[in-house]
C-alpha cells in the first residue's frame, strides 16, 4: 500500500526536495559529506554487486552528496529526511569534526553518524588501513589517471625521501609510499546512532 502525504514547505524540506529528488523514492538515505564519500559508497556498492549481492538501490537505499564544505552542512539534509520518517545515516571524515551538539541531536532522533577515526580524512584512512597490495593498486591507478609527473610531484611535497612514486612501487617499498601517500592524499554505524570510529 502506498501513502501520499504533504512533505512540508519549510526551507530545509523544500531544499532537500529540489536538491535530492531521487532520494525521496528510497527508504534509507545516506548523506555523504562530499565527493570522496560518494565515491567510497559507489565503490562498495559496485564491489558488493560484482560479488553477487544486491545493489544499494535494490535495497531502497539512496546516497546523496552534501557537497563538502563544513562538516555541519551534512546535517540539514539529514534532518530534513529524518523529519519525514526516513532512516538516515551521515558518512563523513573527521579531519574537521562536526559540532557535538548536532551529532548528539541527530543520534537521539535515531540517526546513524559514521565518522572516521583520529581526525582523519578519507584518504588518510584508506592509505593507513588498506593492505599493501591495495595501496600499490591505488597509487598505480592514480599514475594512470593523471598527467606524467603529477602524482610524483604531489607525493614528493610530503615525502622528500621518495626518489619517485614509480620507483617506490617498482622497489616494493609499500610501507614508505603508504606513509607518504596518506599525508599527500588528502564507519560502520551502530544501532544507537552514536559516533563510530571506522
Amino acid at each position: 500500500m502506498h501513502h501520499a502525504r504533504l512533505v512540508g514547505v519549510g526551507n530545509d524540506i523544500q531544499g532537500a526536495i529540489r536538491s535530492y529528488p531521487e532520494a525521496f523514492l528510497a527508504r534509507t538515505v545516506i548523506v555523504c559529506e562530499g565527493a570522496s564519500e560518494i565515491g567510497l559508497i559507489r565503490g562498495l556498492d559496485y564491489f558488493w554487486v560484482s560479488n553477487g549481492s544486491g545493489s544499494l538501490q535494490s535495497a531502497s537505499v539512496a546516497y546523496i552528496d552534501s557537497h563538502g564544505g563544513e562538516p555541519d552542512e551534512c546535517f540539514w539534509p539529514a534532518k530534513a529526511f529524518q523529519a519525514l520518517g526516513y532512516r538516515v545515516a551521515i558518512l563523513q571524515d573527521s579531519d574537521k569534526p562536526a559540532s557535538a551538539n548536532l551529532v548528539q541531536e541527530f543520534g537521539a532522533l535515531g540517526g546513524y553518524y559514521v565518522a572516521l577515526r583520529n581526525a582523519k580524512a578519507l584518504e588518510d584512512e584508506l592509505f593507513t588501513s588498506l593492505p599493501d597490495a591495495a595501496v600499490t593498486a591505488l597509487i598505480t591507478r592514480a599514475l594512470e589517471l593523471t598527467e606524467d609527473g603529477k602524482v610524483d610531484a604531489h607525493i614528493k611535497t610530503f615525502g622528500r625521501q621518495v626518489e619517485s612514486c614509480e620507483h617506490s612501487i617498482r622497489g616494493d617499498d609499500c610501507g614508505l609510499h603508504r606513509r607518504v601517500s596518506r599525508n599527500s592524499g588528502r564507519g560502520v554505524p551502530d544501532t544507537k546512532g552514536r559516533v563510530v570510529q571506522v
